[in-house]
């Protein structure tokens, strides 16, 4: 496991303790917001630097297909973390604006200022990285920075203005964008974990152009796609002509993104003895 993704992780994770003092001692539900997003990047990093060990090992045993399931996995459980901090972060802001809470905005101040560094840290650390999931950590990194800057906006704006409702109004608009991110991701997830296929097939088998049938296609990751088709041809057709279709049609998928694709040819006198 890189040292780079162990440090990422580690400064997230503190990133979002110095959130939960602030909260603790600030009272404010903008710095909650900025907690509970801080939880769902440290979980997202921790989650991703743990897959991308998981994927790199060689599949085994009755992992035939490698640990590409636990991406998606990681992903959703993310993405449910996401939605439901957001849907509290707005109960806890609407709270705000019937009755009157006292809020430490020196509190907010400090504790966002010390979250901004170490998620701005744990960004660089994951920036340029290739794997679909160590993306989405290294958005999310930004996006805990993002945050983080509302957090340090309203603590200024309440010592300035001394207006504490302030912080409702952006816990709300923190509440909301969490939740606008969230639900794209726990959609995507959600169809990988149920083998959803990311293509239309239908559309697909009329590309390719030849006689197919029972075609599967699923995606166990964002990077990783499968699929599986049965093709009829003539009986008279040689290992050469078969070998020529099946080069087309995996360009064709390939180009579509498809990573893994398998192909069986039948005669057309049994194409009906073989459909699942």
């Amino acid at each position: 496991m890189e040292a780079r993704l162990i440090a990422a992780a580690a400064l997230a994770w503190g990133a979002t303790a110095v959130s939960a003092l602030g909260y603790v001692f600030s009272n404010s539900v903008v710095v909650l917001g900025d907690f509970l997003h801080g939880v769902t990047d440290a979980l997202g990093i921790t989650l991703a630097v743990l897959v991308a060990w998981l994927v790199a090992r060689d599949p085994g045993g009755v992992f035939t297909y490698g640990y590409h399931r636990a991406e998606s996995l990681a992903i959703f459980t993310n993405a449910v973390t996401i939605l439901f901090g957001s849907i509290y972060v707005a109960y806890e802001a609407a709270l705000r604006f019937f009755k009157g809470v006292e809020i430490d905005p020196l509190w907010m101040l400090y504790s966002s200022s010390a979250a901004l560094i170490l998620s701005v840290g744990s960004a660089v650390l994951l920036k340029g990285r290739s794997e679909a999931n160590l993306k989405a950590a290294y958005l999310h990194a930004l996006a805990d920075s993002l945050t983080s800057i509302i957090a340090l906006a309203s603590a200024v704006s309440i010592i300035l203005a001394g207006i504490p409702l302030i912080d409702a109004v952006l816990g709300l608009g923190i509440s909301a964008y969490l939740f606008s991110r969230a639900l794209p991701l726990f959609e995507s997830s959600l169809l990988s974990l149920l083998d959803a296929s990311p293509i239309n097939p239908e559309a697909l088998k009329k590309e390719i152009g030849l006689h197919v049938h029972d075609m599967h296609i699923w995606s166990p990751c964002p990077d990783f796609k499968i699929a599986t088709l049965h093709i009829v041809v003539p009986e008279n057709y040689t290992l050469t002509e078969l070998e020529e279709i099946r080069k087309r049609v995996e360009h064709t998928l390939r180009s579509r993104g498809i990573n893994h694709v398998t192909i069986q040819f039948e005669s057309g006198h049994c194409s009906n003895s073989h459909r699942h």
